[in-house]
């Protein structure tokens, strides 16, 4: 009888210890995973300034995007361009994976910077089109131009009007629910759009000039790959870390709060 009764003690502390050990094997995962998620963030970042600072050197150094009116040079589209979709629409994308902010105040953060990313593409739009005038080149000829009223209708007429009505609850729960879902796809689609097209118009201004160099060709190649692995990394981090990224001392505190009491020790 004693003999039973501490071999049931023995299995019963084993047990616990192996519970603990599983626990503690998760935690250590979910750790893992955490700084995964900051490495591929960081990587995202240092990707869109990568790109900002080359489209910055090629409008600067090179003659892909110089016009030949200099009161008002072709590379304003560009530039506005470029902030638009490789920095704002993309930061405003990661607001809700990157920050620990209450969702009010994400909401905020994710509205000002669509708001300054709609100022900077609509800069964008009058800019070519002043160019265009300028020089009585046709409007709406290309491919990258009717790219571009593709992307203003998602822009203008949809995205801002449903995250309008999100950002004001002015339906029920279930219908702000359901324009939840269509403002999450036309914001991927506005931002992989947006992307494409950019690289488009590289390929379409450098086309359009038969008097470059094989530098500057070479030069914008490497910027229109710059985008795309802005938006490849982008993409992959939306969808491999649905949730947001906690600081490691938040993210033990997280779990140790859906933990039992015994398991408390964790934090220690």
């Amino acid at each position: 009888g004693i003999n039973a009764e501490y071999g049931e003690i023995y299995i019963k502390k084993k047990q616990r210890k192996e519970r603990k050990e599983k626990k503690m094997s998760q935690t250590q995962k979910l750790l893992f995973q955490n700084r995964v998620k900051f490495l591929n963030l960081i990587l995202v970042e240092i990707l869109i300034f990568t790109a900002i600072i080359l489209m910055i050197i090629w409008l600067l150094n090179f003659e892909g995007f110089k016009g030949d009116q200099p009161d008002f040079p072709f590379c304003w589209h560009a530039t506005f361009m470029t902030i638009c979709f490789i920095l704002l629409l993309n930061q405003a994308i990661l607001v809700y994976r990157v920050t620990t902010f209450e969702r009010t105040t994400k909401k905020i953060i994710h509205l000002s910077l669509q708001l300054c990313g709609l100022v900077c593409f609509l800069f964008g739009l009058a800019s070519a089109y002043i160019f265009h005038d300028k020089l009585d080149i046709p409007h709406f000829q290309s491919l990258h131009s009717w790219f571009g009223l593709f992307i203003a209708f998602i822009f203008i007429c949809l995205q801002v009007v449903f995250g309008f009505l999100i950002f004001c609850q002015a339906f029920n729960a279930r219908i702000i629910s359901s324009l939840i879902h269509i403002h999450r796809f036309l914001g991927l689609t506005l931002y992989i759009s947006g992307l494409i097209n950019s690289m488009l118009g590289i390929f379409t201004n450098m086309e359009a000039q038969t008097n470059l160099s094989d530098s500057v060709r070479i030069f914008g190649n490497l910027l229109a790959l710059i985008f795309c692995s802005t938006g490849v990394g982008t993409l992959y981090f939306m969808y491999s870390f649905p949730e947001a990224v906690l600081t490691e001392g938040r993210l033990l505190d997280a779990i140790i709060a859906s933990q039992p009491r015994s398991y408390s020790s964790l934090r220690e």
